[in-house]
C-alpha cells in the first residue's frame, strides 16, 4: 500500500470514529434527560408511547431554539460526557491536520511518493552502435524435387541435394557448417472443370508430389562466396534454390562492453539534455535495461539465382559491405 493510499484509510478511519463517539455519546445525554420511561410492564401500552413521542419531538425543537452554551444547561454528569467527546475530538484532530498538512512536512511527504512512483523522473532510450566489416556469410539453398511417386520424387531430392553438399565440401566448407533448416514431402493437386448434367464444377485431382529440403551454409571465406553459388547451382541443377544470403560477424562478444558503454553514455547526454530542457536537476539513475542488439547489415544480398548452363556462368559477383552493431538500454532517472 502506497502513502497516499495509507493517508486516505487513515483519516477515513479517524472521521468514522468521531462521528460515531458523537452519537453514542449524543444519545446519551437524551436518554439521561428522560425521567419518564414507562416501566417494562407498560410498554404494550399504545397512548403511552403516543404521549412519550410527543414531549420527546417538544424537547427536541426545545434544543435547536436554544441559544445558551450547552455546558449551562447540562447536568454535572452530561458535563463529563461533553468533555470525553471534546478530548476525543482533540486526540484526533492532531492526526488529521498531520495528515492534510498544506505547509513543508506536507510538501516533503508528497515529493518522496511522487519520486517513487513507477511514471516520475526521466525516461530515455540509450543506443550505442559499432561499424565493422563481416567475418562469416550465411548461404540458404537448398532443392526442390516433384514427380509422380513419393519414391521417385524423394530419390531425386536425394541426388540433388548430395550433388549440393560434396559441391560445398570441395569448397572446403565442413560438415558442422551446413545444417538442414527445412524438409517437407507434400502432394500436389490440379482442379480442372467438368461439366455433369449440364453443370460446370472443379474436382481435386492427384497430380503428384513435391519434395522440399533446405540448408544453410556458413562461409567463412567471403571471397569465395560468389563461387560456391555457381558450383552448388551447376551440382543441383534445375533443382537448385537459393533462398538468401547475409552476412554477420561469427563472434559479436567483444564488443558487447564497448557497446554497452556507448549506450549509456549516450543515455547520460540525453537525459541531461531533458533536464535542462525543463529546468530542473538530473538524479541519479535508477533503473537500466538492455535491449536489442545484433549486427545490421547495411546491404543484405537477398536473391533467387536461376540455374544456367555451366558454360554460359559467370562467377556471381557478391559483396559483403558493412556491418553495423547496435545495442540499446533502457533508462530512468531521478528528478531532483
Amino acid at each position: 500500500m502506497d502513502k497516499n493510499t495509507l493517508k486516505t484509510v487513515v483519516a477515513v478511519v479517524a472521521l468514522v470514529v468521531v462521528v460515531g463517539a458523537a452519537t453514542a455519546i449524543a444519545t446519551a445525554l437524551i436518554i439521561s434527560e428522560r425521567d419518564d420511561w414507562p416501566d417494562k410492564d407498560d410498554w404494550l401500552d399504545k397512548d403511552d408511547w403516543k404521549v412519550m413521542e410527543a414531549e420527546h419531538m417538544e424537547s427536541m425543537e426545545a434544543v435547536k431554539s436554544m441559544g445558551d452554551d450547552p455546558y449551562e444547561k447540562s447536568a454535572p454528569g452530561d458535563l463529563d460526557e461533553l468533555d470525553n467527546l471534546d478530548a476525543m475530538i482533540g486526540s484526533v484532530a492532531p492526526l488529521l491536520g498531520m495528515l492534510f498538512e498544506d505547509g513543508p512536512d506536507g510538501e516533503a511527504m508528497q515529493s518522496q511518493t511522487s519520486s517513487g512512483s513507477s511514471e516520475s523522473g526521466i525516461w530515455v532510450t540509450g543506443e550505442g552502435s559499432l561499424t565493422l566489416e563481416p567475418d562469416l556469410a550465411i548461404l540458404s539453398l537448398g532443392v526442390e524435387a516433384r514427380g509422380e511417386t513419393v519414391s521417385e520424387t524423394l530419390a531425386d531430392a536425394s541426388t540433388a541435394m548430395d550433388a549440393v553438399v560434396n559441391a560445398l565440401s570441395g569448397r572446403g566448407i565442413q560438415d558442422r557448417d551446413v545444417q538442414t533448416q527445412y524438409f517437407n514431402i507434400s502432394p500436389q493437386y490440379e482442379y480442372p472443370e467438368i461439366v455433369e448434367s449440364g453443370t460446370r464444377t472443379r474436382t481435386q485431382v492427384l497430380v503428384g508430389y513435391v519434395v522440399t529440403n533446405t540448408v544453410t551454409a556458413r562461409i567463412r571465406d567471403l571471397d569465395s562466396v560468389g563461387a560456391v553459388i555457381d558450383e552448388v547451382a551447376a551440382a543441383g541443377g534445375d533443382a537448385t534454390r537459393i533462398d538468401g544470403l547475409r552476412f554477420t560477424v561469427e563472434d559479436d562478444s567483444p564488443y558487447a562492453v564497448q557497446l554497452r558503454k556507448l549506450a549509456v553514455d549516450d543515455a547520460l547526454t540525453k537525459a541531461r539534455h531533458f533536464a535542462d530542457l525543463a529546468g530542473v536537476t538530473l538524479g541519479r539513475m535508477v533503473f537500466i535495461s538492455e535491449s536489442g542488439g545484433g549486427p545490421v547489415a547495411r546491404s543484405d544480398s537477398l536473391f533467387e539465382y536461376a540455374a544456367m548452363p555451366a558454360a554460359a556462368a559467370k562467377v556471381t559477383s557478391i559483396s559483403g559491405g558493412e556491418l553495423e552493431l547496435r545495442l540499446n538500454v533502457q533508462t530512468v532517472f531521478d528528478i531532483e
